[in-house]
């Protein structure tokens, strides 16, 4: 078995780990922008949805219990 001087097995050992450091960082953008992007299309439509379905209860809650209350006059 040959011998490998000590610098050329650090210099592997970095080059390695630089790889896994570019291939974790193309990894999370990825990861992330799918997110932002089921954000968008997916989940902030429904929110809205569910928002102003509630708006539409409380302006209806608002109504009625104007109708109810008495008088003043």
């Amino acid at each position: 078995m040959k011998k490998v001087p000590k610098v050329k097995l650090v210099d592997r050992l970095h080059r390695g780990f630089v790889n896994v450091c570019i291939a974790s960082t193309i990894f999370a953008g990825l990861n992330l922008a799918y997110m932002g992007y089921n954000y968008f299309v997916h989940v902030r439509p429904i929110l809205k949805q569910q928002q102003s379905k509630q708006q539409e209860e409380l302006l209806q809650e608002g109504i009625a219990f104007d109708h109810n209350a008495p008088n003043p006059l």
